[in-house]
C-alpha cells in the first residue's frame, strides 16, 4: 500500500498518525512550524463536565477511557510524561447555582463524574468557596507542547516527519490514488487547524473559528487542582499556574492584548483571593465549527483527499478517539462517526 500523507502535526495530525502507523499503516507528516496553531498555545483541560448547566460532555463515557489509555501509551512509547490526572473543582457562586447544580447532578446522571462537596477549607486562604462546590473527576490536563515536542522527536527519528509548506498546487488528482509533487499517496489527510480555512479544497466547511488567550502567572499559594468558575486556572508544578480563557470571534489572529489579559484576571479575581504576578500570555485561533461537531472524512469530488478538523476547543479529549475512527477507516474501511463525517456538508460544496 501506497503511504498516507499527513499535512499538519498539532493536535489531529499528531493523533492520527499514531493511530495509522498502530494499523501497520506507513505514512510521512509535513509540517511547517512557523504557522500558527491553536494546538502550541492550548491550555489543554479536559472536563467531562461542562456548561452553564451542568451537563456530561459529547460522547464522555467513550471518549474519556479511551484518552487516558492513548494518551498514557503514548507517554510510554515516548518515554516522557504530558498527562496528568487532576481533579476540577468548581465553587459555587451563590445559593441559586448550588441548588441548580445539585439538581443538574441528578438530572444528567453525573454521579460518577462529579459531586457536590463542602467549603474545602484548604483553599479558603486563597479561594473564595464558603458554599463549597462542584468536585469533577476523571479530569485533567495534557501538556500539550510537550506532548506534541515529544512526538515530533518520535517521527523524526522514524524518519517520516518533514519540515516544510505544503504547496497545493502540487497536488496530481489520480483515480485510485493521489500524488504531491510526483510521489504517489494512498491519501492526503489535512490537519491544518484553523488555517484549514485558507484550504482550496476544504474552505466551503462551515468552521466558526475563536480566538482565545490564555495567561501564566505565579502566587505563593500551593493548589493542587483546577480552579473553575467562569474563567479557570490550573497548576503546572513549581508555583506556575496557567489561566484563561477569552472567546472572540473576529480579529482572528495570535496576538495577545491587553483586554484579553483584563478579562482573565478581573474573572479570577471574582473567587481567587491571593495577588498574582503574571508572567506571561499567549493567543491562538481555535479551529471550531459552527454546529458544535468536528470534521472527518473525504472531499466530495477529490475522494483521495480528506480532512480532520474542527475539534476545537476540546481538542484534547476529542482527538485520540476521532483519530482511531478515521484510521480504521482509511485502513479496515469501517464508517466514519455519523456525526462528525463532513458528508453531513456535502450540500454546501
Amino acid at each position: 500500500m501506497r503511504p498516507f500523507l499527513i499535512v499538519g502535526q498539532g493536535l489531529a495530525g499528531t493523533t492520527l498518525a499514531f493511530h495509522l502507523l498502530k494499523n501497520g499503516a506507513s505514512i510521512e507528516i509535513i509540517n511547517n512550524p512557523e504557522l500558527p496553531s491553536s494546538s502550541k498555545v492550548a491550555g489543554g483541560m479536559f472536563n467531562p463536565v461542562t456548561g452553564k448547566h451542568l451537563a456530561k460532555t459529547w460522547l464522555v463515557d467513550t471518549l474519556y477511557p479511551y484518552l487516558h489509555s492513548f494518551y498514557s501509551e503514548i507517554e510510554d512509547l515516548t518515554n516522557d510524561r504530558f498527562l496528568y490526572s487532576v481533579p476540577i473543582y468548581r465553587p459555587f457562586k451563590n445559593d441559586q447555582q448550588k441548588n441548580q447544580f445539585t439538581k443538574a447532578i441528578e438530572k444528567h446522571d453525573l454521579k460518577d463524574y462529579c459531586e457536590v462537596v463542602e467549603e474545602q477549607t484548604t483553599l479558603s486562604k486563597g479561594i473564595d468557596n464558603p458554599l463549597g462546590g462542584i468536585l469533577t473527576k476523571h479530569s485533567g490536563r495534557l501538556d500539550v507542547k510537550n506532548f506534541l515536542k515529544a512526538s515530533e522527536v518520535h517521527f523524526s527519528k522514524l524518519g517520516i516527519l518533514k519540515e516544510g509548506q505544503f504547496e497545493p498546487d502540487q497536488i496530481i488528482h489520480n483515480t485510485s490514488s493521489v500524488a504531491y509533487k510526483d510521489k504517489e499517496y494512498e491519501k492526503i489527510i489535512f490537519c491544518e487547524g484553523a488555517m484549514a480555512q485558507h484550504n482550496k479544497y476544504f474552505n466551503w466547511l462551515p468552521f466558526n473559528p475563536v480566538k482565545g488567550e490564555t495567561i501564566d502567572f505565579k502566587m505563593e499559594l500551593d493548589i493542587d487542582r483546577i480552579i473553575n468558575q467562569g474563567k479557570w486556572f490550573m497548576p503546572l508544578g513549581n508555583g506556575q499556574y496557567k489561566a484563561g480563557s477569552t472567546y472572540v470571534w473576529h480579529e482572528l489572529d495570535q496576538i495577545v492584548t491587553e483586554k484579553g489579559k483584563e478579562i482573565i484576571t478581573e474573572g479570577l479575581q471574582q473567587f481567587l483571593k491571593t495577588p498574582i504576578q503574571i508572567t506571561g500570555q499567549e493567543a491562538g485561533v481555535r479551529p471550531a465549527t459552527k454546529d458544535r461537531r468536528p470534521f472527518s472524512g473525504p472531499h466530495p469530488e477529490f475522494r483521495n483527499l480528506y480532512i480532520f478538523n474542527g475539534l476545537g476547543t476540546k481538542g484534547v479529549s476529542l482527538a485520540p478517539f476521532l483519530a482511531k475512527n478515521l484510521a480504521e477507516h482509511l485502513i479496515l474501511g469501517k464508517e466514519i462517526d455519523q456525526e462528525t463525517t463532513i458528508a453531513r456538508h456535502y450540500a454546501l460544496y
